[in-house]
Formats: C-alpha cells, sequence, structure tokens
C-alpha cells in the first residue's frame, strides 16, 4: 500500500513546509507508484477523494505535478496525476551517493583496475555511438 501516514515524518524532514502532511504524502506516492488517478490515490492514502482533490489542485498549481488524460476501456477518460519536473526535483538524487558507495566496495575486495577497464570499455562504447 502507499505511504502510511506514520510514514510522514521521514519524508516531512526533507520537504518544504508547503508538502507536509498529506500533501508530502502524495508527492511520496506519486513518485513510489509512477503515477494514479485521484480515486486510487484516496484509497492509497485511506483520504476522502475530495480532500485528495483538493491537496491535487493545490500542487498542480504550484506546479509540482500534472495529469495525462487516459483511456481505459468505454466511458469517460481518467485523469492519471504525476510528478512534474518540478516535483521530481524536491526529492534528493542519491544514485551519485550510492553507486560511489558500490564502486568504493567492489575496489576494496578486487582493486581499483576492473572497475577502470569497465568505465574505460563504457566510455569507448559512448564514444562509438
Amino acid at each position: 500500500m502507499g505511504i502510511a501516514f506514520s510514514d510522514r515524518p521521514a519524508a516531512d524532514r526533507w520537504f518544504p513546509s508547503g508538502y507536509k502532511g498529506p500533501r508530502g504524502a502524495l508527492l511520496v506516492t506519486l513518485k513510489r507508484s509512477g503515477g494514479l488517478a485521484a480515486r486510487d490515490l484516496a484509497v492509497e492514502l485511506g483520504l476522502s477523494a475530495n480532500a485528495v482533490r483538493h491537496h491535487l489542485k493545490e500542487l498542480e498549481a504550484d506546479g509540482v505535478i500534472a495529469y495525462r488524460r487516459e483511456q481505459r476501456g468505454v466511458g469517460a477518460p481518467t485523469y492519471v496525476w504525476h510528478l512534474s519536473a518540478a516535483g521530481e526535483a524536491l526529492f534528493p538524487e542519491r544514485s551519485k551517493e550510492i553507486v560511489t558507495e558500490l564502486l568504493d566496495r567492489v575496489a576494496e575486495q578486487t582493486g581499483r583496475q576492473p572497475i577502470v577497464a569497465a568505465l574505460e570499455t563504457r566510455f569507448a562504447e559512448l564514444t562509438r555511438r
């Protein structure tokens, strides 16, 4: 299931003040899911559909989320909410830290040369492209 309200304090530590509480939970759920309809967000977060729609409109006005129309069978289209580029920027990018830590651990076990060789091979492939 989505982010429980008991999980909010972890997200609240690094979100700007306007994105704490239910809005922070919405952003985290959209980040994890890649996009959901308002009804699905309400179920995930245990909020009313009206409360979710209110927060979605506020977040959209801030430019941190957007929606796309999806046709799902017969009937009216579904609006699927997702993070915008500005919304993605609210989340810390940790891949650099993770890759650096991983490379350090591999270097401890095998030495630096295998890492250097792998990177040289990769750069050579990119150059050819």
